[in-house]
């Protein structure tokens, strides 16, 4: 037992913190009373020990970032709690620290990123999936604003591919659309209804202009598939959006075996 010279209480020696110069090797305050000293200090000296921090951190770098990244990984699901609250109560600022460590950072992030990304391809692309279905209403929207904002810059990439592109692609785009032109001429049936069909061209027209957001008039069975040939007519037909159109291929169809 030793009795604290602050407190005048006895207590345990490991309640007393190390000091080599003493007699018996240990502080004459108690750590309860050390602590609270320390902390009036610092309250009273704040930009001194702020500086002496800074100075001694600069020092000790890998030091104090084994500390903190042993200490985080101990205390994980407190120091994630903790980050959140920082975030919600200082959104502004956190935010911009965050942009100017990246533009200061840039090109080693984006080196780790995509190396991260070769080394985890499968859980990212699956990660990607997840994420695009969970929040696929707000993405879509998202980039619809985007593309308004900017739609001059991507007329512009689009204009500049079509004078890119050569005689050869030209001719090979040609071939592909006279042979969809015949392949929908021969799955025309006897009971083909053009004013049935011409409707849902019109439907999909008012949707997309209502809504910014580009429909199709799209086959519901695949007529140009090696897997299946359906027909075109109005009951093979439905109106969805060009995103889902193109994402739909022609391997799949409702119902299908």
């Amino acid at each position: 037992m030793k009795e604290c010279r602050k407190c005048g209480l006895e207590k345990a020696l490991p309640e007393f913190s190390i000091r080599r110069s003493a007699k018996d090797g240990l502080m004459s305050i108690c750590r309860k009373c050390n602590a609270a000293k320390t902390k009036a200090y610092a309250q009273a000296n704040r930009e001194k020990v702020k500086a002496y921090s800074a100075i001694w951190r600069s020092e000790n770098k890998e030091k104090t970032s084994k500390y903190q990244r042993d200490r985080r990984i101990n205390n994980l699901d407190e120091a994630r709690e903790k980050d959140r609250v920082r975030y919600r109560d200082n959104r502004e600022s956190v935010r911009a620290r965050q942009k100017e460590y990246y533009q200061r950072n840039r090109g080693y992030l984006l080196g780790c990123a995509a190396a991260y990304r070769r080394e985890n391809a499968k859980s990212c692309k699956e990660n990607m999936a997840a994420y695009y279905i969970k929040n696929r209403e707000r993405l879509r929207g998202g980039h619809r604003k985007y593309y308004l904002a900017n739609k001059d810059k991507f007329l512009g990439y689009s204009r500049a591919r079509a004078a890119a592109r050569s005689p050869g692609f030209l001719r090979a785009r040609a071939i592909d659309t006279a042979k969809r032109r015949a392949k929908i001429k021969r799955a025309i049936p006897a009971w083909f209804d053009a004013a049935e069909c011409a409707k849902l061209y019109e439907i999909a027209g008012c949707i997309t202009r209502e809504t910014g957001i580009k429909h199709e008039v799209d086959h519901i069975v695949p007529i140009n598939s090696e897997v299946v040939c359906g027909l075109h007519w109005h009951g093979n037909m439905r109106v969805i959006s060009k995103a889902d159109n193109a994402s739909k291929g022609n391997r799949h169809w409702p119902d299908m075996p």
